[in-house]
């Protein structure tokens, strides 16, 4: 019985990483984070792909959440597709804009990571990986017991 589960969540976890790892492709973010999630999904299965999509996936062309949409017509977002009323544009100028701090948040510099912390995640990734396989065969053995 628990070797059958065992086996389904293998099939749940590669099928997942499978997903992501083809998907993540045509997402703008940074290659950093596009191995970051395909290991995420890798260690933690179907659950690694559900949150790439609540996170990570972009929405269909033309579908915004609802969440979204509410922020937007709160003037708490600015939204990029947006279809504005004639004049709305002089009256948006004359509001003093929400996101300076976020713009200039985002022209500062990412902060540089040193050789050490990047060899040390390149091998604790993997370790981690190996240690989660381990458990599983581990728990298959005794199962069989």
């Amino acid at each position: 019985m628990l070797s059958g589960v065992i086996l389904l969540w293998f099939i749940l976890t590669a099928l997942s990483v499978a997903f992501v790892a083809t998907d993540i492709h045509s997402t703008p973010e940074s290659p950093v984070l596009k191995w970051g999630f395909v290991l995420v999904t890798a260690y933690t299965g179907p659950f690694g792909a559900f949150l790439y999509v609540l996170g990570c996936r972009e929405p269909l062309p033309g579908i915004a959440y609802p969440m979204n949409w509410w922020l937007i017509s709160h003037h708490l977002k600015h939204g990029m597709v947006t279809v504005r009323k004639p004049g709305a544009a002089q009256a948006a100028a004359t509001e003093p804009a929400m996101d300076h701090k976020m713009m200039a948040m985002s022209e500062t510099q990412p902060t540089k990571l040193s050789v050490g912390t990047i060899v040390g995640m390149g091998v604790l990734s993997p370790a981690m990986f190996a240690v989660g396989i381990a458990v599983a065969v581990i728990s298959v053995r005794l199962s069989r017991t």
